[in-house]
């Protein structure tokens, strides 16, 4: 004879498990039943996504600047580049 925290434990799973038919995404059509689509201007899926091709140096160059203004009175603000 399962215990009330048992009992309660299983109500709970079966109306968890009740709201998942109503809520979790299901396709109309099933991936293995789908269309297949023959038009030569389709994009074709990657068949090795993860593969990796190393790319040569490019000519492009960054420079980062730093800088930090600061008014000392009205009359100007010093600039200073670090």
């Amino acid at each position: 004879m399962p215990s009330p925290d048992e009992v309660d434990s299983y109500i709970v799973l079966q109306e968890c498990l009740e709201m998942r038919k109503r809520y979790v995404f299901k396709e109309a059509i099933a991936p293995w039943e789908k269309e297949i689509i023959s038009d030569p201007c389709t994009p074709k899926p990657n068949p090795d996504p993860f593969s990796y091709t190393p790319e040569g140096k490019s000519d492009v160059s960054m420079c980062l600047i730093l800088a930090f203004c600061a008014t000392t009175n009205q009359d100007y603000a010093v600039l200073t580049f670090f």
